[in-house]
Order: C-alpha cells, then sequence, then structure tokens
C-alpha cells in the first residue's frame, strides 16, 4: 500500500497547496470559525488579530501603543492601565506643583510677575 502525501496532486506533481482559510472547531459545545493566519501560519483563536508593526498574532487585541512600543491585548492589559495610571498620577503632581509655585510667587511678586518669572516661560523668547 502506498501512503500518498496530502500535496499530492492527481497528475503525479507535487506542489503547495495552502490550508483552508477557516477551520470550525467546537468550544464548549459551540461551533467557531477560526481564521488561518498566512503570516504566522497559525489558526488564530477567536478575537485574535494580526499585528503589522510587531508582525505576530495578538489574542484579544485592542491596538499597538506607540508609547509603549508593543500591542495591548490579553496578557498585558493590567500593564497598560498601571502605565495610564502611573502617568495620570504623575500629570496630576506635576500640574498641583506647577500652580503651587506660581501661587507662592504670587503672593511675593504679583500674579502677572510670577507667570512671567516662572520656569515654563524659558522656552520663549523673552518679552
Amino acid at each position: 500500500m502506498v501512503m500518498l502525501h496530502p500535496t499530492y496532486v492527481a497528475n503525479g506533481s507535487t506542489g503547495y497547496r495552502p490550508p483552508p482559510r477557516t477551520r470550525e472547531v467546537v468550544i464548549n459545545g459551540q461551533t467557531v470559525k477560526l481564521k488561518y493566519c498566512f503570516t504566522c501560519k497559525i489558526f488564530r483563536p477567536p478575537r485574535a488579530s494580526h499585528c503589522s508593526l510587531c508582525d505576530n498574532c495578538v489574542e484579544r487585541f485592542d491596538h499597538h501603543c506607540p508609547w509603549v512600543g508593543n500591542c495591548v491585548g490579553r496578557r498585558n492589559y493590567r500593564f497598560f492601565y498601571m502605565f495610564i495610571l502611573s502617568l495620570s498620577f504623575l500629570t496630576i503632581f506635576i500640574f498641583a506643583f506647577v500652580i503651587t509655585h506660581i501661587i507662592l510667587r504670587s503672593h511675593q511678586d504679583g500674579f502677572l510677575n510670577a507667570l512671567k518669572d516662572s520656569p515654563a516661560r524659558y522656552p520663549l523668547a523673552k518679552l
């Protein structure tokens, strides 16, 4: 008995035969279609997408974050949320100390002179 390779074509030549674009799989009693990713050469799980910047498939793909330099997906949601939370705290911290600095300087010199002498004016040309 001769075993034929799956890519064996009827006329006797061998050639590449691409995999089917979808595969139906039963998960918890429900039929789910899995799409094939030709770049990664895998059947992607549900809610997975291929990121063109990272060049890989990401499960529960949300977006590619340029500030983190990574895709936001299933395994790093908590790290992304912690990044956003810490960035928010840093922004509030800086804003509170800038306001405190301007208020303390305005008691000495007046509000307009405090704004004129504040560190935020240095990138601008002298008035």
